[in-house]
């Protein structure tokens, strides 16, 4: 006499475990990507560049866990013909990135903010944001194609190296604590701006 009853309570039960199942689909998901990332061309692009990372990899799965991604804090390349440094991002503890020489044309570093050491010289840059990195504490960016740099945001910088680029000034007004500049003849000829002495000065043609 109740069938019926019992049917539309099931049914409406059935609805409502299946709606919670969709709800929690999502978190699941977002679970899973936090729990590691594959060291893999969706995530590192660069065939060099992954290649590099794999000595971070302890455990060889082919997956960073996150544990693996905050050891990475140091990662360095000489003339291994990377051409882009895409995954990066996912090491939120990286302090010192050495890749001079290689073929990059572009790099973004606003997820690495406690990034110190960025040399970066003798690739193909054509600009270079480092207003999100204030621990920046020495930058080389000598023989790119930089036009403009805005260094207002780091303040903590100490060592600044940005000879052989096509700059034409440079605001060094926020950069009390700069110790050695090592920058193009015209860039001291005609527009450096800054109020406070410099341990070391190096002029250079480009």
């Amino acid at each position: 006499m109740h069938t019926p009853n019992i049917m539309r309570i099931m049914r409406r039960a059935a609805s409502v475990m299946i709606a919670a199942a969709m709800l929690v689909a999502p978190c699941v998901s977002a679970v899973a990507d936090e729990t590691g990332v594959p060291l893999d061309a969706a995530h590192f692009p660069d065939e060099e560049f992954r290649t590099l990372l794999k000595e971070y990899d302890l455990d060889g799965d082919g997956v960073f866990s996150q544990e693996e991604l905050y050891q990475i804090d140091t990662i360095v390349s000489f003339e291994d013909n990377i051409k882009s440094v895409q995954g990066i991002e996912y090491s939120p503890v990286l302090r010192d990135l050495n890749i001079r020489r290689n073929q990059i044309s572009s790099i973004d570093v606003s997820h690495n903010p406690k990034l110190e050491y960025l040399i970066i010289g003798g690739n193909q840059l054509t600009s270079l944001d480092v207003s999100h990195n204030p621990a920046l504490k020495m930058l080389n960016a000598s023989r790119n194609q930089l036009t403009s740099i805005d260094l207002s945001q780091n303040t903590a910088l100490k060592e600044l190296h940005l000879s052989n680029n096509q700059l034409a000034s440079l605001d060094l007004t926020h950069n009390t604590k700069l110790k050695e500049v090592v920058c193009q003849m015209l860039v001291f000829g005609s527009g450096y701006e800054g109020g406070h002495r410099l341990e070391s000065v190096k002029a250079k043609n480009n």
